[in-house]
């Protein structure tokens, strides 16, 4: 299966460029030097950044009151939702390799058709259950609709029932792992790849020399999804918040 070809390619570089969708304020005004931070957040960048009184203001300012995150993770997470939200509404999620889970915490925030959301991983950090309180401070709708699930990836099929799945930065191979679970299920997934290897690589040796290991590391996930019949697209996040920004979103056809 091969890709697409667009009647008149643009450059990748064109096609990296992406706004902020859930934080539309920083397309006028970028601080670059917060949004990119690594510094924790606390209250006072999250009253100077985060002032309006949006649900997804308030959700900040509840984790920096509770959680000090960085900046830079609190923001990727809102953005790398927005570009996903629309392509998982099923009843249940299962956000794998998740960390502190933040993305699959605010899936089951704002989107109503989401019933349980499960995050997975190997093992948890603190920061995750005072995510999840923090949250539930300013969207108490969402108690008892997210779980916790400690094991092994390869677990998570016959242990966790799910009807749309998404991974945020699973590193390396990790992605591809995900996209096989998924294609188990014929579930919609969408994944933020990073960390990428040539060693573990499924792209051929002459497409990471033209195309560089990142994209063809990604071109040939998606020619594996499109074989599977996925229906496949790629969406980005602001490249300032991290160079890793490309979402793969799949869809079974």
């Amino acid at each position: 299966m091969s890709l697409t070809v667009l009647a008149n390619p643009l450059p990748m570089e064109s096609l990296r460029i992406a706004s902020f969708k859930a934080f539309s304020q920083f397309n006028k005004r970028l601080p670059a030097s917060v949004v990119a931070s690594h510094y924790g957040l606390d209250l006072r960048l999250a009253d100077r950044f985060f002032a309006g009184d949006s649900l997804h203001c308030k959700i900040v300012r509840s984790l920096a009151e509770d959680v000090s995150l960085p900046i830079k993770e609190v923001v990727e997470s809102f953005e790398v939702f927005q570009v996903v939200r629309r392509d998982l509404r099923s009843p249940i999620i299962a956000d794998l390799c998740c960390g502190h889970g933040l993305v699959g915490m605010l899936l089951a925030v704002f989107e109503r058709r989401i019933e349980t959301v499960h995050l997975c991983d190997a093992r948890f950090p603190q920061s995750s259950a005072k995510c999840l309180q923090a949250i539930e401070k300013v969207a108490p709708w969402i108690q008892g609709r997210v779980h916790h699930h400690a094991g092994k990836l390869k677990d998570v099929g016959g242990e966790v029932p799910f009807t749309s799945a998404l991974a945020t930065h699973a590193c390396g191979n990790l992605t591809d792992k995900c996209l096989e679970l998924a294609i188990e299920r014929r579930c919609p997934i969408a994944v933020t790849p990073c960390c990428y290897s040539r060693r573990t690589s499924l792209a051929p040796p002459v497409l990471v020399r033209e195309l560089g290991l990142d994209t063809a590391s990604d071109a040939a996930r998606t020619c594996r999804l499109e074989g599977e019949g996925y229906l496949v697209k790629w969406k980005y996040i602001p490249e300032v918040i991290s160079p890793m920004n490309r979402v793969i979103v799949a869809i079974a056809s």
